[in-house]
């Protein structure tokens, strides 16, 4: 379904809203939810995270999308360094939030300094403009290119990913897809449902769609996925600056960047677009039975006449029965205890088996040549290792919360709705400076070469003279030439001795320095990983009774609302009864109406998702 469909299946949701807070009879609190309710549908937003290695034209794409050729800082002495938001503001303003949390305004002539300043990496740089694209809640987030030295640039990456609707994976004609961005995609691809490859700088190749298959294919081979599932697009943000500048419009097919805007929309639209208004649906459905069930009751019993009494009693019963299950010790929290606490358990295990797993895998390279040969991708490897095992337990707590919710929603006879766990979005993190050679590896090295020189040119010379004892004048030549080529070998046998005593330097120095340095890191990074998820478990413990506690209120409150009809019906004449019941069948008749547009709203949701 398209971006627009959205738009209008959206509008009819939020008129739904509106009809069931001013034309049906809500308490307080159930219109203070259909209030908040309204409000997420209304400002509800979709992050696009866009991603890539350094110099793959992020930024400048970015400007192209957003109509503006210098908002975000492009040119080869800047370089993005921190995460930078952008979102639909009234005025155009920038603002940086420090990782102390304070957040504060800064002068958009500044914003390349903020951007690019290394010191800042956990720093989160937020651009309010009033672009035309972000207008109906798309958010941009420029992260800074992967795959470099700084892994603390490639860690503030990939935790963004934790809060992507979508990625947008930006490659270059220029070197289309290398063997380290496809590993970036599949990552990418794990992370979130919705990726959109950007193939940048088509203007400066002869064939653009030769790029984009070679694009697709080598895609197609990291992921798994059928290549005509992969969405690719050749892009030139160049040619769209170009046509501002111009002050022209630019033409069909001129940049691409009409069908990536189309595509991101459409596909978010699809996503969690769907979501945001199945959550709201959800809420709907929750709040018209909880607004239902007094009108159902109260015409039930004006139904039944004479059984008045008895239905009175039942909701009675049915009432005592919700407040025992509000009390604090009721039996159904310390079964939800228990049942969650036995499914989070094996989670808990699996994330500290796969640190460890990590941790030794580790330990065995310090003592391989991988130290030596590529210190940084060893670094960069055991970051993604623990960032992916983090991922997988997040995902099978969340499922562990799932399970659970549907167990005490059975058991106590109520619906579950739809709960908004959270894991937190830990990041694991490495960040060692490159490791440079200790000053005896170099004197190392001066004495080898210069011990081979000494020992080739000594015979060299008693070649020489013993040559030119023999035959003057011939034995003076040949010694030369003699002295000449065994100093070269002797160069080649210092050079070769050398080289093998200083990669043994190297090794034993890097792997003391990965003992010393890095080791601690990762040990750090697994605690805290370990330490975050079973904080987790608490918190989603505490939601899940949060929520049944809600449920059993509106419940409770429901049924108070009924016992109160009741009452005045018992003294009501028979007469006042008769007028009553045309009311509530009105009444009736209404939700009716409502649960059949729910329903069909439910039904366009659902097509809008596929």
């Amino acid at each position: 379904m398209s971006h627009e469909e959205l738009a209008r299946v959206r509008a009819d949701v939020l008129a739904l809203h509106e009809r069931l807070v001013a034309g049906l009879e809500l308490t307080e609190a159930l219109r203070a939810k259909l209030e908040e309710s309204v409000q997420r549908v209304q400002t509800g937003t979709y992050q696009v995270v866009v991603m890539g290695e350094y110099s793959r034209g992020k930024s400048s794409l970015i400007n192209a999308l957003l109509g503006r050729e210098r908002l975000l800082p492009v040119n080869s002495a800047v370089t993005t360094c921190v995460v930078t938001v952008l979102r639909w503001g009234e005025r155009e303003a920038a603002f940086v939030t420090e990782s102390s949390g304070e957040r504060r305004e800064i002068p958009l002539g500044e914003l390349d300094r903020h951007v690019a300043d290394r010191a800042n990496v956990d720093h989160v740089v937020t651009v309010e403009t009033p672009a035309e694209l972000l207008r109906d809640g798309l958010v941009l987030v420029d992260t800074p290119g992967i795959g470099a030295v700084n892994n603390a640039h490639s860690d503030a990456t990939y935790a963004s990913l934790s809060r992507a609707d979508a990625i947008l994976y930006v490659g270059s004609s220029e070197e289309t897809l290398s063997v380290n961005e496809l590993a970036h995609v599949e990552k990418a691809f794990a992370a979130c449902p919705v990726v959109v490859t950007a193939i940048t700088k088509v203007e400066s190749v002869f064939d653009q769609d030769h790029e984009v298959r070679v694009a697709r294919r080598k895609i197609a081979a990291a992921t798994g996925l059928a290549p005509e599932d992969l969405v690719v697009l050749p892009v030139s943000a160049h040619r769209r600056l170009r046509a501002l500048r111009q002050g022209r419009p630019e033409s069909p097919g001129e940049s691409g960047l009409p069908e990536l805007e189309r595509q991101l929309r459409d596909r978010l639209a699809a996503t969690c677009g769907a979501r945001y208004l199945e959550r709201a649906l959800d809420l709907l459905d929750e709040v018209q039975a909880a607004a239902e069930a007094p009108v159902t009751n109260e015409l039930a019993a004006l139904v039944a006449g004479e059984e008045l009494e008895r239905i009175a009693a039942e909701l009675r019963q049915n009432r005592r029965r919700a407040e025992e299950l509000l009390a604090g010790r009721a039996v159904w929290r310390e079964a939800l205890v228990a049942s969650f606490d036995e499914a989070a358990a094996p989670v808990v295990e699996r994330l500290a088996a796969r640190n460890q797993a990590i941790r030794d895998r580790f330990l065995g390279h310090i003592h391989s040549r991988a130290v030596v040969d590529d210190a940084e991708g060893l670094i960069n490897a055991t970051t993604r290792a623990l960032s992916d095992a983090l991922d997988t337990a997040r995902a099978d707590l969340l499922a562990a919360v799932d399970r659970t919710g549907e167990e005490t929603a059975a058991a106590t006879r109520l619906p579950i709705g739809v709960l908004n766990a959270a894991v937190p979005g830990y990041q694991p993190r490495l960040d060692v400076s490159a490791i440079m050679l200790r000053k005896h590896a170099r004197e190392g090295r001066l004495s080898s070469v210069n011990s081979g020189v000494t020992v080739a040119g000594a015979v060299g010379t008693a070649i020489f003279t013993g040559a030119g004892a023999l035959l003057p004048g011939i034995g003076i030549a040949i010694g030369a030439v003699a002295a000449i080529a065994l100093g070269a070998l002797g160069v080649m046998a210092g050079l070769q001795e050398h080289r093998h005593r200083v990669l043994t330097q190297v090794k034993l120095e890097r792997s003391a320095q990965f003992s010393q340095a890095v080791l601690p890191m990762v040990e750090r990074n697994a605690a805290k990983a370990e330490k975050d998820l079973a904080e987790a478990v608490e918190d989603c413990k505490v939601l899940m009774l949060e929520h049944f506690d809600d449920v059993l209120r509106q419940t409770r409150d429901a049924l108070d609302r009924s016992i109160e009809r009741l009452a005045v019906l018992r003294e009501a004449s028979a007469r006042d009864r008769k007028r009553r019941m045309a009311e509530l069948t009105i009444t009736a008749g209404q939700y009716e109406r409502v649960r059949g547009e729910l329903t069909a709203a439910r039904e366009r949701v659902r097509r809008l998702g596929h």
